[in-house]
């Protein structure tokens, strides 16, 4: 009897221990939160790129890591999964060990077991600086591009392949006193 559960047990840990390899060779930062929200473990990876140690980011001190502008947002967030217990993501800053921040998509999933109990929450949080300065730029390049047909001082306008007109520029609205719809 003993030796049977001493077998058992060790193979229980061989596969936790297999499954946190696992867990620490995925390629982005991933962990797992209680049903009410603290987190139970958080990878290899999380440690490394945040610099907190398994024991300043247990239970809730994982928030420590995001940046302070984006903590309410991401806590209000969060706490609305906890309560609809639907997936979802949200965009948040993390700070790296070197004090840096970047922009991670994070996303979470419940896992339930066979009556639809939720038992833990599993996540992963994938940095999406350059993503986001990417849109940052294409986004202030429009801006400057719409300045430039704006200020021209001429009437501007463009049109589909079907003959509508999808654009008009500020001086061709405010000549016609039409609005952009």
């Amino acid at each position: 009897d003993i030796h049977d559960q001493k077998v058992a047990e060790e193979v229980v840990r061989r596969s936790e221990v297999n499954l946190r390899r696992v867990i620490d060779t995925i390629p982005t930062l991933s962990w797992c939160n209680l049903p009410d929200g603290p987190n139970e473990f958080l990878s290899k990876s999380w440690h490394d790129y945040t610099g907190l140690s398994p024991e300043e980011a247990h239970g809730w001190g994982w928030a420590a890591a995001f940046h302070p502008d984006d903590l309410p947002p991401l806590m209000k967030r969060w706490q609305e999964m906890l309560v609809s217990g639907e997936p979802g993501e949200i965009e948040a800053r993390i700070r790296r060990f070197d004090e840096v921040y970047r922009w991670f998509l994070i996303r979470a999933e419940p896992f339930r077991d066979e009556t639809g109990t939720i038992l833990r929450w599993y996540g992963t949080s994938t940095d999406i600086e350059d993503r986001k300065r990417a849109e940052d730029t294409v986004l202030a390049n429009e801006r400057n591009l719409r300045l430039i047909i704006d200020t021209m001082p001429v009437l501007a306008w463009s049109a589909r392949s079907d003959g509508n007109a999808d654009f008009f520029n500020q001086r061709w609205l405010d000549y016609t006193g039409l609005t952009q719809a």
